[in-house]
């Protein structure tokens, strides 16, 4: 098949293949071409198969396999055809059609034959198709691109790998000349002769078949099937007869080729333009559907993301719209409680005007009768000393009858001052009555203004919104059970995260008895409390703010996977829970159920101590129920408490020097404490005592663990003072725990933290303490403000007491702050 006057151009799918077939057709001028094509088949249908030919594991419908094989076959053939049709377009292998009847039958004398050819292969690797179609068809002459990018330049080599394999591994007896952008890069020539294509094999056969094909020609095909190669012949220019000897038809017939071939020029120049415009149009027709899919397909995702971000908005409309009927719900409750306030403060302000104006009446009176009483006895003394005078120089009778005139005047003055000392004892009680309305009065002004300031951040909670909330206290929502029968429940309520605690049926005697517990819990403010955000008396329902971090319990007992705290978190811990039990002792409050599952911690790992709802004043806990001991020893209740019953803040320290201990070393309450103190006296090693997953303790850590082994001591007497010996030791480890504690900004351009700024001075504070109200305030700037009030500057409301205490945790973050600065 591979005859010495045909030229074999390798094309594929691309616009390089076009300009090196015009390349051919203007350089090469050859009578054959043959268009060679390397098929290579779907990745899909090659997926399908193994490494042996065998389909894979996953079994496909061979219809599907067949429609694939189908559609990559129509493919190439369309391919095919465009480059046929290029051809005949270019006017170089269908001269015909441009001769006159009369050289069309000289032309048929002659013993020529010009045709164009199609020949492809089935492979998965080009390269090898186009070795392999030179070998089988003793290809002569072989045209090919050389480089992959389809970029020329001057003194390039064969960039291409299909062409570098090509050069290395064809047969010598093929010469190949290696095309870029109609530009020649390299001639491999012919080196030596091959050996003809092997013959078909018996299990192969041929078949031919000829039609008729217009004043083009006719159309020849043949099939081989072999492994992998399919083979069609196309002739195209239609054949000749008997070639003839006369001299003189030659010439004409030369003369008409001549001619023929000038005007084939034109024609072909023609055609190469139309050919590139048409080529240029199919690309612009290409890039219109491109450019189209595209701006559907964002069409299609603007709208997606359109509807996506209405259904947001709408979302957040009708959030906006729940938040805003709820806060109008508040509006008119608190309008109307205002209104009921100042109802009450207009009533008190008449009856303490009249009370005022029966005081000064009472008061005009009482001077009255003072004048009146200093005015007998000075008629009484007068008269007696007259009677002194005249006893000497007047006879008896006389004396007699002046005397019993002195003793009437004597008896009618005794029974006047009578008189004026009942009244005058009257008026007294009187007043003292007036004064005691009158404070009693001022006292319940006080209260109704101090209860109508607390009752703006404190929410009463219907029942139907807590059964709502828990789904009729449903127990997906119960998290925990506490003391005396009270359970914990964790759900949204307004929108917003809060542990409810239902209480217990015998936790309180009545409601007023709930009613003044919920009053003392919301007098509690301290930034180390849970905050109560509010109640439902119905249900007996405390509702308090949801702390996230869990409980020191669940970190000391590594529960749900939690990591183990570091030395520098636990140091801190310890500061702020000595620092809040000062808080309540300082107010004459005890705790009374200190452990580690009531010491919350929140994001920050910052202490939050809750169920203190035991919370009591010394002297009206020594009775109380909350602080008798439950049927199972409580590892953290004050031994020295449950032989004496006497309440004062040691009762918290016992308590606080376990947690610390487990705070040191992390294991369990049992024998803790003797295990330190065997640690100390063995020459003061506490390694093995000591958590190691903490980290590197600091050498302080020893101070530490005696000062909570002597809390931990059962005579009160030993124990140490939070103030003056556990928070000094604390201190002494703040370069590490006030980073851990606040983490404030390293840039030393940085703003201070909002909590280092007191409220009143809006400045950083040197000397930090907190007030009776739970805020913290410079200390000069607070005791100026409470030379002239006793309200807090925060609230406004009445402090129950005058007392400061220092806030060291946050003097030690704001000295570290600015000494990073």
């Amino acid at each position: 098949m591979g005859s010495e006057d045909t030229i074999y151009v390798a094309v594929g799918g691309v616009e390089e293949s076009e300009l090196t077939l015009l390349w051919v057709l203007h350089n090469l001028k050859p009578r054959k071409v043959c268009i060679l094509h390397v098929h290579q088949p779907s990745k899909m249908i090659s997926s399908m198969y193994g490494v042996d030919g065998n389909l894979a594991e996953i079994i496909f419908d061979q219809q599907q396999i067949r429609g694939l094989e189908e559609v990559g076959k129509d493919m190439m053939n369309r391919i095919l055809d465009e480059y046929l049709l290029f051809c005949s377009q270019a006017g170089v292998l269908f001269l015909l059609p441009l001769l006159t009847a009369h050289l069309m039958a000289l032309l048929n004398s002659a013993e020529d034959r010009v045709s164009a050819i199609r020949l492809h292969i089935q492979m998965d690797d080009v390269a090898k198709g186009i070795v392999e179609l030179i070998r089988r068809h003793n290809i002569k002459k072989l045209v090919m691109g050389a480089a992959a990018d389809e970029h020329f330049s001057e003194g390039m080599w064969l960039m291409s790998e299909k062409a570098q394999y090509v050069n290395e591994n064809a047969p010598f007896s093929c010469q190949i000349w290696f095309i870029c952008r109609e530009h020649l890069v390299h001639t491999r020539f012919e080196t030596g002769q091959s050996s003809n294509a092997p013959s078909p094999s018996g299990s192969s056969y041929l078949t031919s078949s000829t039609e008729a094909a217009g004043i083009f020609g006719s159309t020849v095909s043949e099939e081989r099937e072999e492994s992998e190669c399919e083979i069609e012949l196309y002739d195209v220019l239609h054949s000749g007869g008997e070639g003839s000897s006369n001299d003189q038809l030659f010439d004409r017939l030369e003369q008409a080729l001549k001619e023929a071939e000038s005007s084939n020029q034109k024609a072909f120049e023609e055609s190469d333009r139309r050919v590139k415009a048409e080529m240029n149009a199919t690309r612009a027709m290409r890039q219109a559907k491109m450019l189209e899919r595209l701006y559907n397909e964002c069409k299609r995702e603007n709208e997606t993301a359109l509807a996506k971000q209405n259904e947001s908005l709408e979302n957040i409309k009708r959030l906006r719209e729940e938040e805003l009927s709820v806060s109008r719900e508040q509006n008119s409750i608190l309008e109307s409680q205002v209104a009921n306030s100042e109802r009450r403060m207009k009533q008190l302000e008449d009856e303490l005007s009249s009370a005022l104006e029966q005081l000064q009446v009472s008061l005009k009176e009482r001077d009255e009768l003072q004048i009146e009483l200093e005015n007998s006895h000075k008629v009484i003394e007068e008269l007696l000393r007259k009677q002194a005078e005249e006893t000497s120089s007047t006879h008896m009778d006389q004396f007699n009858l002046d005397q019993l005139s002195v003793s009437e005047i004597h008896d009618a003055t005794l029974d006047q001052l009578e008189i004026c000392q009942k009244e005058k004892d009257e008026l007294q009680v009187e007043l003292e009555n007036t004064r005691r309305i009158n404070k009693e009065l001022l006292r319940k002004q006080s209260e109704d203004t101090s209860n109508s300031h607390l009752q703006q951040p404190f929410i009463e909670f219907s029942l139907s919104e807590i059964e709502e909330a828990t789904e009729d206290f449903d127990q997906l929502y119960k998290i925990a059970e506490g003391a005396r029968g009270s359970v914990y429940y964790k759900c949204a309520l307004r929108h917003t995260e809060v542990v409810i605690k239902v209480l217990g049926r015998n936790s309180f005697q009545d409601s007023n008895e709930f009613l003044r517990e919920v009053d003392d819990l919301i007098k509690l403010r301290h930034p180390n409390l849970v905050n109560l955000i509010g109640a439902c008396p119905e249900k007996r329902a405390l509702v308090y703010e949801y702390v996230p971090n869990g409980s020191l319990e669940d970190h000391l007992n590594s529960r749900n996977d939690m990591p183990p705290l570091s030395w520098q978190s636990r140091m801190h811990i310890a500061t702020q829970l000595c620092s809040t039990l000062m808080f309540l002792h300082a107010g004459k409050l005890v705790h009374g159920n200190l452990k580690p599952g009531n010491i919350l911690l929140d994001d920050n790992f910052g202490c939050k101590l809750s169920d203190f709802g035991s919370c009591r004043a010394f002297s009206l806990v020594e009775n109380s129920s909350n602080m008798t001991e439950s049927s199972n020893p409580n590892p953290y209740l004050d031994p020295d408490f449950r032989n004496s019953r006497r309440v004062s803040h040691s009762l918290d320290l016992y308590p606080f020097g376990i947690v610390v201990l487990q705070l040191l070393s992390g294991r369990s309450t049992q024998g803790i404490a003797e295990s330190a103190q065997s640690e100390l006296l063995n020459g003061g090693n506490l390694s093995s005592f000591l958590d190691s997953s903490a980290g590197n303790w600091p050498h302080q850590v020893a101070q530490l663990t005696h000062l909570a082994i002597r809390c931990c001591d059962i005579s009160r007497s030993r124990r140490p003072d939070l103030a003056s010996d556990v928070l000094k030791v604390l201190e002494t480890m703040k370069p590490s725990v006030a980073s851990i504690a606040y983490a404030p900004e390293s840039n030393e351009d940085s703003e201070p933290p909002s909590y280092f700024l007191c409220p009143i001075l809006q400045a950083v504070m040197s000397d930090p303490h907190v007030a009776a109200d739970g805020y913290t305030y410079e200390a000069t700037a607070l005791q100026d403000w409470l030379a002239d009030h006793d309200t807090s500057p925060m609230t406004n409301l009445r402090l129950p007491n005058l007392n400061l205490i220092p806030n060291f945790p946050l003097r030690s973050a704001i000295q570290q702050w600015q000494e990073n600065r």
